[in-house]
């Protein structure tokens, strides 16, 4: 039985106060790693360094890939992340449960990514502030729907962390 999204984020809100804690979302593939040169997007290590000294819990949804796992670890960010979530979909419900497990509200937990109609709708539908990474091959997306608009659009992933309060 599927679920309607608007009574998740109900349950999932009234069961949260209001604190002053932040949690981030990141994208993998393009995001903070390029498949296509094989290495992390500039500015993404000093990103996730900034947001991990500052205590932010680090969530990574990532399509399933058997290699990820290891790729995180010669990268040596694997750790850096509260957990890893390797899927073959991204959708809301997935989003909702990292928002349960961080404990933060949905206006402190932050989703950035290069793809407005995954991660940045699925986001949005659950109540997130969304960054859209608009650069390499996703740039030209347009929005397909009214879930699929950023709360902040990004070209550099250096321009994350200050976006994030």
């Amino acid at each position: 039985m599927r679920v309607p999204i608007r009574f998740l984020r109900r349950s999932i809100t009234s069961h949260m106060q209001q604190k002053g804690d932040i949690a981030v979302i990141f994208d993998f593939n393009r995001t903070i790693y390029d498949p296509d040169t094989g290495a992390m997007l500039s500015g993404a290590r000093e990103v996730l360094d900034a947001l991990r000294t500052r205590s932010v819990p680090l969530y990574l949804v990532s399509k399933a890939d058997e290699s990820r796992p290891q790729l995180l670890e010669e990268m040596g960010v694997k750790d850096f992340f509260a957990e890893s979530f390797f899927v073959e979909r991204k959708d809301p419900t997935l989003f909702f449960e990292i928002l349960k497990r961080a404990g933060v509200h949905p206006k402190q937990m932050y989703v950035v990514g290069d793809h407005l109609h995954k991660e940045i709708r699925c986001g949005n539908q659950c109540g997130m502030r969304t960054i859209w990474l608009k650069r390499g091959k996703f740039s030209d997306l347009e929005p397909a729907m009214e879930a699929d608009h950023p709360w902040q659009t990004v070209s550099d992933m250096s321009e994350v962390f200050g976006l994030i309060e």
